[in-house]
């Protein structure tokens, strides 16, 4: 004798850590997401500046944009913001400096295995010689 038997799944119910717990989530997400915005507001105004060729309030947006990367435990753009410091002292004529930092993120990219970075920071190490040419032979002309 066949019998059709209905199965009806219930959610189990909520329980008060469950609630604590979905509000401390709620709480971190808004954070998070408040963090995030404001490093893209860093880094839009950071853009603005080095566009306009004002290379220390860049640099100081870079640092800051980098610090709070750093504090949301976002290593890949920590190093990004590092690398956009690099670019601020090429363009101030601070080799020695651009290339530390350079060296600083190729290590910290390597680690990670991140290629992406890795790359950035080879085409940032071509600009600077490139750039350190330029300069060359324009005190050779003077």
């Amino acid at each position: 004798k066949e019998r059709n038997i209905e199965i009806l799944f219930l959610p189990p119910g909520t329980t008060q850590l469950q609630k604590l717990f979905s509000a401390y989530l709620i709480q971190y997400e808004h954070l998070y997401i408040l963090l995030r915005s404001l490093s893209a507001w860093l880094a839009t105004l950071g853009g603005g500046y080095f566009y306009c060729s004002d290379f220390a309030s860049a640099l100081c947006l870079a640092r800051q944009q980098r610090n709070l990367a750093m504090l949301m435990g976002d290593e890949t753009t920590a190093d990004r913001c590092t690398l956009n410091e690099a670019f601020n002292y090429i363009h101030f004529g601070f080799f020695a400096m651009a290339r530390t930092k350079i060296l600083q993120v190729r290590e910290s990219a390597v680690k990670r295995r991140d290629e992406s970075t890795l790359r950035m920071a080879q085409t940032a190490s071509v600009f600077m010689r490139r750039v350190k040419r330029v300069v060359r032979y324009a005190k050779k002309r003077k």
